[in-house]
């Protein structure tokens, strides 16, 4: 206790200081006990919520609209796995000596309509230091197979070729999108496994 509280007035403090310390435990004990029952959650869950003024909530898209009603077969799913090695040795591969959007031209027969629009209207920019890149290797791993879309984790081996001519390899981690369009599979986006989308 602090020196300037005369002697007979520190026990009256401490007495003050306990009653305000077991006060609040006893009406936290008594809120965790009561207000946090099973019944107490239950007839609060039961009240109609009271919507916010002025906020716009948005309904979560419902993904069964989105799914073709048309069943595909398990050829038609095994068919999404052979395109997607097709469509990144055409769009990953690029060599400075070529227009810049030559690869997404080379690999536009595999793109779904929208996302060659998405994709071409943005100009590809490369390093100053590399040349030329080519794909060596693809490994895919499913990550989310649905009937009407599908989406395929991509480790690309790559060698780049900079400018003094020394290659090198490096790996290329992507995520892609296959959707199934006009009874075909299409890629429909494709991006770095960080969240990046649409290179």
């Amino acid at each position: 206790m602090s020196s300037n509280i005369p002697d007979r007035a520190k026990p009256w403090v401490s007495i003050i200081v306990a009653s305000i310390i077991i006060a609040a435990l006893l009406f936290a004990t008594i809120r965790y006990f009561f207000f946090s029952s099973p019944d107490h959650a239950q007839k609060k869950a039961s009240q109609p919520a009271k919507p916010p003024g002025r906020v716009h909530q948005y309904a979560a898209p419902d993904h069964s609209k989105q799914e073709e009603k048309k069943s595909i077969d398990a050829k038609d799913m095994s068919q999404a796995q052979e395109l997607i090695p097709l469509f990144l040795k055409a769009y990953i591969p690029w060599d400075v000596k070529q227009q810049p959007n030559s690869n997404i031209e080379k690999s536009k027969e595999y793109m779904t309509e929208s996302f060659y629009k998405k994709v071409s209207a943005t100009q590809q920019r490369y390093t100053l230091d590399m040349k030329r890149r080519t794909v060596t290797n693809i490994e895919l791993t499913p990550a989310d197979i649905r009937q009407a879309v599908q989406w395929w984790d991509a480790d690309i081996e790559v060698q780049q070729t900079d400018a003094s001519g020394k290659v090198s390899t490096n790996y290329l981690l992507f995520v892609v999108k296959a959707k199934w369009e006009n009874e075909a599979w299409k890629i429909d986006d494709v991006g770095v496994r960080t969240g990046e989308w649409s290179l």
